[in-house]
């Protein structure tokens, strides 16, 4: 998108777009193109219209709304005020990880603001994509990845987080306060039947676009899942409301309202979602639970072979089970049992 300009037509105020197709040619061919009857003199010279066949068009708000399912907004690319960090990593071959994701931090020197900064943060996959975007034989065609990227700080704050399948795809934060101090991103793949053509697309460099140099690191698999896991509980304390507790041993002496459980996989703005459980109780909390899921996967903790998940909670503590989509519409439901809990040595010696 280059421009959007406010015109008087017929009486009406219309919303025109100038938009170029990045490949340099093709142009959109309705009302208001370059052939459109619709412009006269005084509107060309207003918008600055030319008739080449240059990638660049005007289109119709209506008519784009209509027509294009996606509008790719290119982040300013200017080097005396912001830098790249980056460093490749590789999902394929190279890849001994058993684990789909992967972890890497950085460390901001000082406060971003949103509104007056820019920062992204860009998974962009490898090898031919550009070369086989459009290509003759159909067999070839290159068709992105989806991914997740998810921020969080160290101290294990949910900041952001992005699920699509650009092969450019990026986290913007738009209204987010970054502090200083350090960060982790996952990113996550979905990788598709492109891959299996050539493991150069599971190649991907990750790049920070930021006011300042930062060193980005990978970070070991367990360590970052135990990021994961801390962030995801900051969420379901902070990103659901009441509404969304479950409190389903209300009836339990030993518990009843001071245990509750979310079950969340819509709030995060990714694939990824969680069954939280608190115990705000003065009794440790001792549970089986087997999750019924379609369409999802547990990621942490793991499974025994039953698949079922098998959990003490102490007093004033909290519990997570990491679900992630596999496909787009997803079930999901759970099975528990909440197991008696032992007898304090007061209550021992009053039954003796």
């Amino acid at each position: 998108m280059i421009s959007i300009h406010e015109i008087q037509f017929e009486g009406k105020e219309l919303k025109l777009l100038k938009l170029r197709n990045p490949w340099g040619s093709g142009e959109w061919q309705g009302d208001w193109s370059d052939k459109s009857e619709l412009w006269t003199p005084a509107l060309k010279k207003k918008v600055g219209f030319s008739d080449v066949d240059d990638g660049v068009f005007f289109i119709e708000l209506e008519d784009y709304l209509q027509h294009f399912s996606w509008t790719s907004v290119c982040v300013e690319n200017n080097d005396a005020v912001y830098a790249h960090s980056q460093l490749y990593h590789s999902f394929g071959a190279q890849d001994t990880s058993a684990m789909p994701q992967a972890f890497f931090s950085f460390t901001l020197s000082s406060s971003i603001d949103s509104n007056k900064h820019a920062f992204a943060i860009s998974v962009i996959q490898q090898g031919a994509r550009l070369k086989n975007y459009r290509p003759s034989d159909p067999a070839d065609l290159f068709t992105a990845s989806n991914f997740n990227i998810v921020l969080m700080t160290e101290k294990g704050e949910f900041v952001n987080a992005r699920y699509g399948n650009r092969f450019t795809f990026s986290l913007l934060n738009d209204k987010i306060q970054l502090k200083p101090g350090k960060y982790i991103v996952m990113v996550d793949p979905l990788f598709n039947e492109t891959t299996e053509k050539d493991d150069m697309y599971r190649e991907v460099l990750v790049d920070i676009y930021a006011p300042e140099t930062v060193v980005l690191d990978q970070v070991e698999d367990a360590r970052g899942m135990q990021y994961l896991a801390k962030a995801l509980k900051h969420a379901a304390r902070t990103r659901t409301d009441e509404e969304s507790k479950q409190y389903y041993l209300e009836e339990n002496p030993d518990y009843g309202m001071d245990v509750h459980r979310i079950s969340d996989v819509e709030s995060l703005n990714c694939w990824y979602g969680f069954i939280y459980t608190m115990n705000n109780s003065k009794h440790q909390l001792s549970e089986t639970i087997r999750p019924g899921l379609e369409g999802l996967e547990v990621v942490y903790p793991e499974m025994d072979a039953d698949e079922n998940i098998d959990f003490s909670i102490a007093p004033k503590e909290e519990h997570i089970v990491i679900l992630r989509r596999t496909q787009g519409s997803c079930k999901y439901g759970l099975q528990y049992m909440t197991h008696a809990r032992k007898l304090t040595d007061a209550e021992l010696k009053a039954e003796a």
